[in-house]
């Protein structure tokens, strides 16, 4: 890419990190309101924001000179982990953790449902993404073959899911 690109990108992603810092004060703000209907859509509006900005990301560093792609790369992963740091503290509110007494006097948990990751590409992803998902999908006995090609489609993205994307449906695969 011309340098011109590069330029145009990370003016396209500097905005973006703008917009979604905004977002993130607005979800701050409205994680004491009892009433979470501004909190969910706020949510909603991030998560895809978030999306769009993985993207940029991902063209950004393909026109960063290999030089400079460390440094690049290390920005991106520490807005990640600012967003991620949003994240739990949404979720906290928007799917509150429960204890619950028995009659027995003991205490059950009752956590909020497990959202897997999408899998895309990136090896650094893999041993954690790959943790995930084959205890929750892969070993689950509960689940047909099928089932589990299913999720194995749905939670992957890109170079993952082009490599899988022609194969049928079936047990066997």
């Amino acid at each position: 890419m011309a340098p011109n690109n590069l330029n145009d990108l990370t003016i396209s992603q500097d905005a973006m990190i703008l917009r979604l810092r905004a977002l993130f004060q607005d979800l701050a703000d409205h994680t004491a309101d009892p009433d979470t209907t501004v909190l969910d859509e706020t949510w909603e509006i991030t998560k895809d924001k978030m999306t769009r900005l993985e993207a940029i990301f991902e063209q950004v560093i393909d026109a960063t000179p290999d030089a400079q792609k460390a440094a690049t790369s290390a920005l991106h992963e520490s807005f990640i982990e600012e967003f991620l740091r949003v994240k739990v503290r949404v979720r906290r509110v928007l799917q509150p953790t429960t204890f619950n007494r028995n009659p027995s006097g003991s205490t059950s948990v009752h956590l909020p449902v497990l959202e897997l990751q999408v899998f895309r590409g990136d090896p650094f992803d893999w041993v954690p993404w790959w943790n995930s998902f084959s205890t929750t999908v892969h070993s689950n006995p509960r689940l047909s073959d099928v089932d589990k090609f299913n999720y194995l489609r749905r939670y992957t993205d890109g170079e993952p899911r082009r490599a899988i994307r022609t194969l049928d449906i079936t047990a066997t695969n």
